[in-house]
């Protein structure tokens, strides 16, 4: 897939991709859009995989297999510049879930950047 080019698209690329910046200061934050694909395995088991585009301070997207269907009810509170508390905006489940779960993540990014399989060479 490629992302800037719009004829090179297909049919099972990501639905969603990065915002314009016109269309990036016209969201508020807490904007997101969800989209379900129903795909077959070879043994004809059915499984889901939805996508999802969500605008915090910056746009996040989420690719999951869990929390699949459409969200409602759930809010997050953020802080902002020269701002008195938090404010609450909408969140899609897939960022609560990731929230809840972020930690294996992270935990696994940082033992990658520690245990590299390179070699480092001196030219």
């Amino acid at each position: 897939m490629v992302p800037t080019d719009k004829k090179a698209r297909e049919d099972l690329d990501v639905p969603f991709l990065k915002l314009s910046n016109g269309a990036k200061d016209k969201v508020p934050r807490g904007w997101f859009r969800e989209a379900c694909i129903q795909r077959k395995t070879d043994t004809g088991k059915i499984f889901y995989i939805q996508h999802t585009t969500w605008k915090d301070r910056k746009q996040v997207c989420f690719l999951h297999t869990t929390e699949i269907g459409a969200s409602s009810g759930h809010f997050v509170q953020r802080s902002g510049r020269g701002q008195q508390g938090r404010s609450t905006f909408a969140a899609p489940n897939s960022q609560r879930d990731y929230a809840r779960h972020f930690n294996a993540v992270d935990r696994n990014d940082r033992d990658s950047a520690d245990y590299t399989t390179s070699l480092r060479t001196n030219r």
